[in-house]
């Protein structure tokens, strides 16, 4: 027979079997992490949603990827009806109804924690209280940069929130009991711009459904902070070098310009000097070619004058005067020269002296 030990293990073995096989019955009955059910209001009633931010930090301003990174601390409060009588211990907050919170314009989230309060109405009768939803978010916004009037531009850092409730069931109001706040003494970008200390939040109600492309309006609500650039840092770490740096280039260029000049002047000289060149050598050889031409030419002028034919007279019966249309007149001196020219030629021609 067995001892109490042994029937105590072997009945807690049994249990821990039993409760193995509870367990897994139950996650094959729970809804998948991509199944979302939210549960409207019993009641039906619209919900008016208070929210109070304080801005804890601002970090980086990327006006080239147009972002900017913040830490805040977020309160959404509302009263609750479904909590009347109970405290914050009592309420299994995530089977509480909620606003659904979404930042709209957040590419990257580094922090979230989520906090649930209970808050009593001090103002009221009724003995409803506040249920709250606290945020403390450090994350990458979206923005726009308004760069117009660069460097004297002022920029607006907006932290945009929405609720996936549409505006039949809630709509979002600013907590006036408490003011919003900045802190400008962690900004980190000190150097480059001015943070203001003031902060702007406000329900946005002018939603375009043609630019959300839904049929249903959502609850907006804007957290917006300003910086203005400082223009100092600009004119002496930017503007300063960048002009220090073109009047370096400014005298490379200017440097490399003259020797373009030179390098254009010296081609031209060379080029009228070979133009010059070939312009001579071509007057030479016209030269040349003209001393030549003409003296051929006087060649040919002198052997048409040496060469003398007889002509007839006109009734036939004697010789007439030679024709020479180049004889020279000859003066007295040379009368000799012309008589034995005569005689060679009428020997020649068989003419009678």
């Amino acid at each position: 027979m067995m001892d109490t030990k042994e029937v105590l293990e072997i009945a807690l073995h049994s249990l821990q079997r039993i409760e193995h096989s509870l367990k897994e019955i139950e996650a094959n009955s729970k809804q998948t992490d991509s199944d979302v059910w939210h549960t409207k209001r019993a009641d039906n009633q619209k919900v008016t949603v208070l929210i109070r931010c304080n801005i804890i930090s601002v970090g980086d301003i990327d006006t080239v990827k147009q972002e900017f990174t913040t830490e805040i601390w977020l309160s959404a409060i509302w009263k609750e009806p479904t909590l009347i009588g109970k405290n914050r211990e009592e309420v299994i907050w995530e089977e509480q109804w909620h606003p659904r919170l979404v930042f709209t314009n957040a590419i990257s989230v580094d922090k979230m924690e989520t906090k649930h309060h209970l808050y009593e109405d001090k103002d009221s009768d009724d003995g409803i209280p506040y249920a709250a939803m606290n945020f403390r978010l450090k994350a990458t916004f979206k923005e726009p940069m308004e760069l117009y009037d660069f460097p004297f531009d002022c920029q607006d850092l907006t932290i945009r929130i929405m609720s996936d409730w549409p505006d039949t069931d809630v709509q979002f109001k600013k907590n006036m009991s408490i003011k919003d706040s900045i802190r400008i003494d962690t900004f980190t970008g000190a150097q480059e711009w001015d943070l203001h200390k003031h902060v702007i939040s406000q329900a946005v109600d002018d939603e375009d459904r043609e630019l959300t492309g839904s049929h249903r309006k959502y609850p907006m609500y804007h957290i917006t902070a300003y910086v203005q650039r400082r223009v100092g840092f600009y004119l002496w770490n930017v503007a300063l070098i960048m002009y220090r740096a073109s009047q370096k280039e400014m005298k490379a260029a200017n440097q490399k310009y003259q020797e373009l000049c030179q390098q254009i002047n010296k081609t031209w000289t060379e080029n009228m000097a070979k133009r010059q060149q070939r312009d001579e050598e071509k007057t030479v050889k016209y030269e040349i070619n003209y001393v030549e031409n003409d003296h051929h030419e006087i060649k040919r002028k002198k052997a048409k004058r040496s060469r003398v034919r007889p002509n007839e007279s006109k009734d036939g019966k004697g010789l007439g005067r030679l024709k020479d249309p180049d004889r020279r007149r000859h003066d007295g001196d040379h009368s000799e020269s012309t008589e034995r020219q005569s005689k060679s030629q009428s020997a020649e021609y068989n003419i009678p002296i």
